[in-house]
Formats: C-alpha cells, sequence, structure tokens
C-alpha cells in the first residue's frame, strides 16, 4: 500500500513539474534529470522582449542608424537590468548571475531544483544551456561597423592616495649589497586579462626595484604606500557604442632605504576596477616589467629607483584585430606619469 501511495505521490510531482517546466528546452530538460544534484549553466529568456524595429518604430526613435543603435542598446540595457534584478530576488540558489543586455536574458549557475523554480515565473520565455551560440544578439547588431573600432579613449580619472607603512626592517649581511645595481626580484611579466576575464593577482603578480643583493622588500625602511587614480580605457566602434571598456590603477611601495640610503621601489603591480567586454570582442592584457626599464636617476651614492610597467593588450574580432598599450613611469619619489 505504501508503494502505491509513493507511485501516486510521483506521478503528480512528475504531472506539476511539466505543468511548469515547458519553457525548459528538452535538451536540458533531460540532463537535470539525469543529473539532478549537478549545478548547470543556463541561460534564460524573458517575454517580454523588445526588438530593435519595435525600438525604433514604436519608441518614436528616428535618425540616422548610428544614433538608433545606441538607443536601442541603452533600451535594451535597462530592460535588461530590471529583468536581472527581479530574477537576482528569487530565493532560488541562483549562482553567477550575468545579464546578456542585448538578449533581454540572463546566464546563472543553478541546481535543477532552482532552475524550475524560475521557470515557474510567467516572465520567462524558455530556458536552455548556456552556449556562446545562445548568446549572439540581435542581427540589428550584427553588422561590420559594430566589429570596427573607431576610436581609443584613455583617461586618467580620480585622484591618488597614500600611506605611510611603519615597520622595523629585517637584518642584511654587511658588504653583499650593491646600492648603485638595482634589480627585479620579483615578477617581470604576468597575464593582466585572459579571454575577457581578469586574472591579475595583485598579491604575488608584483614587481620590484631594489639594490642587488636585497632578498625581500621587508630589508628596507622608509616605505610609503601610493596607489594612482584611475586609469579608464574605452575602445568605441563605428556604430559609436563602448565596446570595451577597462578603469585600473597602479599600485606600488615608494621611498624604500636601505642604512637611511637611496629611495627605491617595491610591490609594484596593476589592478582591475572595472572590466566590460561587449559580444563579439575578444580582450587579452599583460603587463611587462623589463629590466631595460629599472633605472637609477639619482647618483650612485644617493640612488633613486625608477622603473616603466608596460601594460599591452590585444582586441580581437572577426573582421579586425588592434593593439594597444599604456606605459606607466614610477620613480622611489612616488613620482608617476603615464603615456
Amino acid at each position: 500500500m505504501q508503494k502505491i501511495l509513493w507511485i501516486i505521490a510521483f506521478i503528480f510531482i512528475l504531472g506539476y513539474g511539466v505543468g511548469y517546466a515547458e519553457s525548459i528546452d528538452p535538451v536540458l530538460s533531460e540532463q537535470m534529470a539525469q543529473n539532478p544534484n549537478q549545478k548547470f549553466h543556463v541561460l534564460a529568456f524573458f517575454k517580454d522582449k523588445l526588438s530593435p524595429e519595435k525600438v525604433v518604430n514604436e519608441l518614436g526613435i528616428r535618425g540616422n542608424e548610428i544614433r538608433d543603435i545606441q538607443q536601442v542598446v541603452q533600451i535594451f540595457k535597462n530592460k535588461t537590468q530590471e529583468q536581472m534584478f527581479w530574477i537576482s530576488k528569487q530565493r532560488a540558489g541562483i549562482e553567477g548571475l550575468c545579464a546578456h543586455e542585448l538578449l533581454q536574458a540572463v546566464s546563472f549557475y543553478a541546481l535543477p531544483a532552482a532552475i524550475m523554480e524560475v521557470a515557474k515565473q510567467q516572465e520567462i520565455e524558455k530556458i536552455t544551456l548556456f552556449t556562446q551560440e545562445n548568446t549572439k544578439p540581435d542581427p540589428y547588431f550584427l553588422k561590420r561597423q559594430y566589429y570596427e573600432i573607431k576610436e581609443v579613449k584613455i583617461t586618467p580619472i580620480g585622484e591618488a592616495t597614500e600611506n605611510k607603512v611603519e615597520y622595523q626592517p629585517m637584518p642584511s649581511r654587511e658588504g653583499e649589497i650593491d646600492i648603485d645595481q638595482i634589480i627585479n626580484i620579483l615578477k617581470k611579466l604576468y597575464d593582466f586579462i585572459k579571454e575577457n576575464q581578469p586574472v591579475v593577482n595583485t598579491s604575488v603578480d608584483q614587481a620590484s626595484a631594489v639594490p642587488s643583493g636585497i632578498n625581500g622588500w621587508q630589508q628596507l625602511a622608509g616605505w610609503q604606500e601610493k596607489h594612482t587614480g584611475q586609469y579608464k580605457i574605452e575602445y568605441v566602434n563605428l556604430f559609436g557604442i563602448t565596446v570595451i571598456k577597462i578603469v585600473l590603477k597602479i599600485h606600488f611601495y615608494y621611498n624604500g632605504n636601505y642604512n637611511g640610503v637611496g629611495k627605491y621601489i617595491t610591490c609594484a603591480t596593476s589592478s582591475i576596477d572595472e572590466l566590460n567586454v561587449l559580444w563579439g570582442y575578444t580582450l587579452n592584457a599583460t603587463v611587462k616589467i623589463p629590466d631595460s626599464g629599472i633605472v637609477n636617476i639619482g647618483t650612485a651614492q644617493n640612488p633613486i629607483a625608477a622603473m616603466k610597467m608596460f601594460v599591452h593588450w590585444a582586441v580581437h574580432t572577426i573582421v579586425q584585430h588592434q593593439e594597444g598599450s599604456v606605459t606607466y613611469s614610477i620613480d622611489g619619489n612616488g613620482n608617476v606619469s603615464a603615456y
């Protein structure tokens, strides 16, 4: 009798599930049934979807193609952000929620039970497995002008901040330190952005300009910490859309001295405050600190270290490949310049 009741309950639950799971793609549904305890990366599309034509015709947007595109993109972004906010309020174990503004869809990781909860909502049109093919924007945006860069803008924003570091330097053996020979004992090259994702680790991806013979910056004293203002790098396509935006900072310690002599640099690194890359663009970037960029701008008796840090990036689309870089010059006095 108990077995029969379990079967009836299972049939009832299954029937109820089918009622609200029609929006789930059959392939996804089958995989979820086979792996109920596995998280899936899915893409959820909303029913209330504006087409570019509807935006242009019904909302009274008129003008040239570039202006139309810009306004359509903004409306798509606003609408998708509203929908993402709505879905983020659902208590359904959703992780990695990301808006796809040119699709009016969101992607996220979740267990089948959570995906089924989202599928219940009347706002959802369909839920599929996440693939790059499924994230393609409307054909309205798939024009050559979308993939071609018109200009690159690099803008300094914000103010630098400084802090004094208080600590006792570690002892070092006399006679082994050459204060006039300045070297980098940390990293000389590291990945900054890889396939549109930030990969820099500021705790280990660092460079230095210290006296030869020093094993660690802790052997020097007088350090001061500096964080530069932000630098904004923007790529704008022929439609006038900002397709890539990077906001970064430089951090370093300066004014380090050895037994009261010299001004050296350590823990020099770059960090990403904001990164946005639109669909169809691939961005990779590295940071390089060559030995030739470590110099003494002081004297042999009272050295002042200087360092050049090159942030180099490459942008690739199906029709164009561009590279760019920004060079930071920093020194033991705490001065910073970029070009």
